[in-house]
């Protein structure tokens, strides 16, 4: 069950001994008479009470993440017309130097075909969520769009997470922008969730969608670290035998 806003600011009143009577009353008979909703209920007293409260240096953490997401946004239109202006002169110049070279590589392509890129593509698979209850509505529009593999908008929503104060979802966010190629993007995410003390639960998950995002990117030494990491664990870990795969692959890669 989904807590509404409402019922979340009913119960930590609630907790808190400042709901009116008339509510606190209306509230315990909920809470006793619909299993779903107190179960619910004790899963948000645990993230509001038990332990989430961020430390310092996850406050710090979260401070470069935004800076990062910021980043992210401002450059994207100087880089696309700098883009523009640096390709549209050399199109108009060097035309035929330009389609000799890309007959060239077409050639060469069609003799030996980048199968390895496409095998780390294919590695890249959908994570099923856990069935969780979602903070708010922006939340679960944000997890509606992951599970419809709508993964530019799941990107989009989940983004914010951040700003909400809900790292978890830059698990999801993370793994919907490897999807869509968004690499930068996705190692942010990524490292964030694998780094953090809070969730390390979904420690296995981050590493290897992290070593898949640096993998894409050829950062092989961040790559071959987080291999190490998994093959330390051993069978346990959740990814180990496709990180086998991927170990083959980075060999033919290099």
């Amino acid at each position: 069950m989904q807590l509404s806003d409402q019922d979340m600011m009913q119960l930590e009143a609630y907790w808190n001994d400042t709901l009116p009577v008339a509510e606190r009353e209306m509230l315990e008979r909920k809470l006793t008479n619909n299993p779903a909703f107190k179960e619910a209920a004790e899963a948000w007293q645990y993230i509001v009470q038990d332990g989430f409260t961020p430390t310092q240096k996850e406050l710090d953490a979260r401070q470069t993440l935004r800076q990062q997401l910021q980043s992210f946004e401002s450059n994207l239109p100087a880089a696309l017309e700098s883009s523009s202006r640096s390709i549209s002169r050399p199109l108009i110049l060097g035309m035929g130097a330009v389609a000799a070279v890309v007959a060239l590589l077409f050639l060469f392509n069609s003799l030996r075909p980048d199968l390895e890129e496409s095998r780390i593509d294919e590695l890249i698979v959908y994570l099923p969520p856990n069935n969780q209850t979602y903070s708010n509505t922006w939340d679960s529009a944000g997890m509606e769009a992951y599970k419809k593999k709508d993964y530019p908008l799941a990107v989009e929503i989940l983004s914010q997470a951040v700003t909400l104060e809900d790292s978890l979802y830059l698990l999801y966010a993370g793994i919907a922008a490897l999807q869509i190629d968004q690499t930068k993007k996705a190692i942010t995410f990524l490292n964030y969730i694998a780094s953090s003390e809070d969730w390390e639960a979904y420690h296995d998950h981050a590493q290897w969608y992290l070593a898949l995002a640096y993998a894409k990117s050829r950062e092989w030494d961040k790559t071959d670290s987080l291999l190490h990491e998994i093959t330390l664990v051993g069978k346990k870990h959740e990814h180990f035998s496709e990180m086998q795969v991927l170990s083959e692959v980075m060999e033919e890669l290099r």
